[in-house]
């Protein structure tokens, strides 16, 4: 594979767009910031050496690798990482497993390794389940309690270190309240469930971060909240959603409200820089 330069930004595009559900992290990237932005998500890509881009490889500036590589060219994806600092893979997990093995990482300690049923949805096809509450923007809930939570889901969904966890929501509550995409459940002025979009494009949107505290698990709340934001969503034009289940509850929370499983998701965190030597 061969760096990509700027002009190769439509063919990169097109390319991602033939399954757009597997690649909503680097073409959330590309609609917000283009080819080039700041941050720890400005990426690097390759692309296959010859003819129309047909296999993308996707390297953040904070290590993680985003594979959209539909026709396994797994050696050429080693080759451009090698000498490079990795700090996870994010995928399908067709892609990441033997990605991972090729580049000596099976046995590197991990924070987060997981393997997880991924998730499209036709908003066309969206339930909205009955209950409690109703949607609310981030802003309109009290921030001392959107941090708890917002730490709590570090810790328990993303295996953050509890030292670090602080710090991280802190950085994501920040993020969430310039970037408008989270939403809360409230009934009242008491909040029941908590959801986000962490990628989005005008036409789909994927789900992350979504919480509910232990002692209002099990009533529905996380199920109501993905979908009103779903349908908040398809107002504004949104036609599909993506998400993968960090487990069976979560799973059957999704399927309720209309989504299908189309295959498999892996997330493989390190626990410190990998540089990559094969």
């Amino acid at each position: 594979m061969r760096l990509a330069k700027a002009n190769d930004t439509d063919g990169i595009i097109a390319c991602l767009r033939t399954a757009p559900h597997q690649a909503m992290f680097t073409l959330g990237y590309l609609h917000r910031d283009g080819f080039a932005g700041q941050g720890e998500r400005t990426m690097r890509f390759w692309v296959n050496d010859h003819g129309p881009v047909t296999d993308v490889l996707a390297l953040t500036r904070a290590g993680i690798v985003a594979p959209f590589l539909p026709n396994a060219p797994i050696l050429g994806a080693v080759r451009a990482l090698s000498r490079q600092s990795v700090t996870g893979i994010i995928g399908p997990l067709d892609q990441v497993r033997p990605l991972q093995r090729e580049l000596g990482l099976d046995d590197a300690p991990t924070t987060l390794d997981q393997d997880e049923p991924h998730y499209l949805l036709p908003l066309s096809d969206l339930i909205i389940p009955d209950g409690p509450g109703d949607l609310h923007p981030l802003s309109q809930a009290d921030p001392a309690t959107m941090l708890d939570w917002m730490t709590q889901y570090q810790t328990e969904a993303l295996m953050t270190p509890p030292a670090q966890a602080p710090i991280r929501a802190a950085a994501g509550y920040e993020t969430a309240m310039v970037a408008d995409n989270r939403r809360v459940l409230m009934w009242g002025d008491v909040p029941l469930a908590t959801t986000a979009f962490n990628a989005q494009l005008p036409d789909m949107v994927q789900i992350g971060g979504v919480f509910t505290p232990n002692d209002l698990r099990g009533k529905g709340h996380g199920r109501r909240v993905v979908a009103l934001h779903l349908a908040e969503a398809r107002e504004n034009g949104v036609t599909h959603a993506a998400l993968s289940a960090a487990n069976a509850a979560a799973a059957r929370a999704y399927e309720a409200i209309g989504f299908a499983q189309v295959g498999d998701w892996g997330f493989r965190l390190f626990a410190k820089p990998q540089v990559i030597r094969v």
